[in-house]
């Protein structure tokens, strides 16, 4: 077996995503050594920067290079500089950390990326990528160089692959392949909530506990979400709406709203750890992101929800749109629903349509959950078709 150490370059906790636990323990279970490296946690030492620099004066000129790819999105800028004097600040720990490293493996084409592209130009140890939604829309330039010194790059959904392979042409299409999204559902013992939902709550004997995760912006449609589900709690049934995210270029606008409602209960936890959103999915009946396509004035859409593959590998059914690479991962009334308008009669009528038939949807959601097993991320050929 060729891969003997995997580094896991992280922000934070390791375990932010379900997915990065569930590869790190098929890993080990396969006798491969699985480190983290927390890129945020690593001190800065003016002193150290300048000797690095003295002894690498052409890579740190080119990890500059690719800092300022990232021009355009400051918040982007910021964090591969950040990410660039960390890395020069601790050359050394770092070269001893990598000694028996094969792979540098990294959730996220940002900042993870840009420590291990850096790692590479200075060591050699070459980097696969996990390609996300999240990452593949507004950081076009940013992204490139990474994409095109990567070992390989493994795309969660057709949509993604799609993506990347024609926004650089034939020139990487040799390094996307393609990964099962139920891959990464394997990392808790299955479990469906409770069957708690049934005719009884369409008749207003408790509310809905829907949840919303993410940053607050345009993209996510939450403005006519909260309307929609206003209406719903007015006409139907009352819902309680919780919210966990802060920051976005939609922040204000979604609070202003929150303000004025009538009839929908929503609960703002902000900033939550991994632990409480963890927590807060699986206490929830259903997570809620009603993404919109891109227009002219905003091209930034999302791929395949990050959030989706969460809650769907903790049990935890899905509300969502017919957008992008969605449909690949939520199939209606089979583990979530599909709107095809943001209206609460449609959702009215998908959710009665989705608890009537919830015996049939649980045993088509187990069968769902366990396509994922067999895939095997250390197989020589490790391109999956869904």
């Amino acid at each position: 077996m060729s891969i003997k150490k995997i580094i896991y370059p992280t922000q934070g906790s390791p375990f932010s995503e379900t997915f990065v636990k569930a590869e790190m323990e098929l890993l080990k279970n396969s006798g491969v050594i699985v480190e983290f490296i927390d890129v945020n946690a690593l001190p800065i030492s003016i002193t150290n920067i300048i000797k690095s620099i003295f002894l690498h004066p052409l890579i740190f000129v080119y990890s500059l290079y690719v800092c300022f790819k990232s021009i355009g999105t400051i918040t982007r800028l910021i964090s591969d500089l950040d990410c660039t004097l960390r890395v020069f600040s601790n050359i050394k720990s770092i070269s001893k950390l990598y000694a028996g490293v094969t792979e540098t493996r990294c959730h996220f084409i940002a900042k993870r990326a840009t420590f291990a592209l850096i790692v590479y130009k200075l060591f050699g140890y070459k980097y696969t990528l996990v390609a996300h939604a999240a990452d593949i829309f507004g950081w076009n330039n940013s992204i490139h160089v990474k994409v095109k010194n990567a070992y390989r790059v493994d795309c969660i959904s057709n949509y993604n692959r799609g993506y990347l392979d024609a926004k650089f042409n034939f020139k990487f299409s040799e390094k996307l392949s393609l990964i099962r999204n139920a891959f990464y559902l394997n990392s808790n013992p299955f479990s469906l909530p409770p069957p708690h939902l049934n005719e009884q709550t369409i008749k207003n004997t408790r509310p809905y506990r829907f949840l919303y995760i993410g940053r607050f912006v345009k993209k996510k449609n939450l403005i006519n979400m909260i309307e929609m589900l206003d209406d719903f709690s007015k006409c139907y049934s009352q819902i309680e709406l919780v919210l966990i995210g802060a920051g976005g270029d939609d922040e204000l606008n979604v609070k202003r709203k929150i303000s004025g409602l009538k009839h929908l209960v929503v609960k703002n936890l902000g900033y939550c750890d991994s632990v409480a959103i963890t927590k807060e999915i699986k206490l929830a009946d259903f997570v809620i992101l009603l993404s919109s396509r891109a227009t002219n004035r905003n091209r930034d859409q999302d791929g395949i929800p990050t959030i989706f593959l969460e809650s769907l590998a903790l049990g935890t059914p899905v509300i969502s749109t017919q957008v992008s690479g969605i449909p690949e991962l939520v199939v209606d009334q089979f583990n979530g629903v599909i709107l095809e308008s943001t209206s609460a009669i449609d959702l009215y009528k998908k959710l009665n349509f989705f608890h009537a038939e919830r015996e049939k949807i649980i045993t088509h959601f187990k069968i769902w959950y366990q396509l994922g097993n067999g895939y095997h991320l250390l197989t020589k050929n490790h391109s999956v078709n869904n």
